[in-house]
């Protein structure tokens, strides 16, 4: 009793903070993936064997529908998962572990549904993997959708340009509502998402200065006239008075898309528009590959051959860890200076789990400069949303790996 009595109790996790607290909240979650990845290799006992019809049940998803008594998408998810984690045997051993969250299986199912993806999936098991326990998962989901960019590129473009065939707008009243939805090509989405995001960043420039004038500096945000989407509609509304007000027809314009492209894909690219033989895609090669807008939207990358060739392009290059070591004069296309180019190739702020956009954050040296070894240089540039910037400075410090991965 005198010895029990030695051992610490566990804290209740209301008094847990900082890290203690998160990784109990962690531990809590790989025990559910743990216990996922359980539910999933019994699935795959079932699936295998075809004794999902013992039941009368035409297929496992219709087996699993019913067992679980769970929604035909929910059980639709399941057996994809389950057939990802069996053509990935590396994966899977860290799925048993409760290393690799639903969130990731639910993209590689997505890949594994392309026909051309799904036979050589196994060769980037090792590969994604590692991927899939190291890097934050809107940086996996865009790694993941350069794999299918480049295994199919043929299939990538088909879907690019379907998605503009299929372009329109649909605008109505309904009841006391006005409605309005478009739906087209990721360039030029990306391109018309970027003029409203300027006009909506005018509107809270204004609300904030009617704010500040009325109750001094730093007031509570929560004082704001007008919600975010308030503002986005109001900017909507002015983008249209301000087209209604061009006399003359709109003609040909400058692009206010930056687009980011590697070097191998480039020449793959512009080899096929051209009828010219292409290499298979080097395995090693996929971190390196990138075909997408300055704020990460993916693009089909004879799109962006088509933007070089037909508009000015700036040389910038990259080393393996995304580090921009030389920005070159303007050649075509890009008209970005120095804090632009990181903006386009850090497309968020780096702070784990915050999707502030990188237009809307701050250009923050890595090192500071206060330091002074702090350079004022793109190899030391981070971007960091103004909360987290000012945060970093209470005990916190950022550092990029060697992946080019920020910390």
């Amino acid at each position: 009793m005198g010895l029990l009595s030695l051992v610490p109790r566990p804290r209740p996790f209301e008094e847990l903070v900082g890290a203690h607290r998160d990784a109990e909240v962690l531990g809590a979650a790989c025990d559910v993936w743990r216990a996922n990845a359980r539910l999933l290799s019994l699935i795959d006992t079932v699936d295998a064997a075809g004794s999902f019809g013992d039941d009368g049940h035409g297929s496992t998803r219709a087996w699993v529908q019913a067992v679980l008594n769970c929604s035909a998408a929910d059980a639709a998810r399941l057996v994809a998962a389950m057939r990802v984690l069996r053509d990935l045997p590396t994966l899977a051993e860290e799925n048993e572990c409760g290393g690799i969250g639903p969130s990731q299986l639910t993209v590689l199912a997505q890949v594994r549904k392309n026909p051309r993806c799904r036979d050589r999936l196994g060769e980037f098991d090792v590969l994604l993997t590692d991927l899939a326990r190291t890097l934050c998962f809107d940086d996996f989901h865009r790694v993941c959708s350069r794999l299918v960019a480049m295994l199919d590129p043929d299939g990538t473009h088909r879907d690019h340009a379907a998605a503009h065939e299929r372009r329109g707008v649909s605008a109505s009243i309904v009841g006391t509502d006005f409605r309005l939805e478009a739906h087209g090509g990721v360039v030029a989405g990306a391109e018309m998402i970027e003029i409203l995001d300027r006009f909506t960043d005018a509107e809270f420039e204004a609300d904030w200065a009617e704010l500040v004038a009325a109750h001094g500096p730093n007031p509570p945000a929560a004082l704001l006239r007008r919600t975010h989407q308030q503002r986005r509609f109001d900017a909507l509304r002015k983008l249209f008075d301000v087209a209604a007000a061009v006399t003359e027809p709109v003609g040909e314009r400058e692009s206010k898309v930056d687009f980011v492209i590697d070097p191998a894909t480039f020449e793959e690219t512009l080899r096929r528009m051209v009828g010219l033989p292409v290499d298979e895609p080097d395995v090693a090669s996929l971190m390196s590959r990138v075909s997408q807008t300055g704020s990460g939207v993916p693009v089909d990358p004879v799109e962006i051959v088509v933007a070089a060739i037909m508009g000015r392009v700036r040389r910038v290059v990259v080393d393996g860890a995304g580090v921009v070591v030389d920005a070159g004069r303007r050649r075509r296309f890009f008209t970005a200076n120095l804090a632009e180019i990181v903006r386009t190739l850090q497309t968020r702020c780096s702070w784990p789990g915050c999707n502030r956009a990188a237009r809307r954050s701050q250009l923050d040296h890595a090192t500071p400069w206060t330091h002074g070894c702090g350079a004022t240089s793109a190899a030391n540039a981070n971007i960091l949303c103004g909360h987290h910037n000012r945060r970093k400075n209470g005990g916190f410090r950022t550092w990029r790996d060697a992946d080019g991965h920020w910390h």
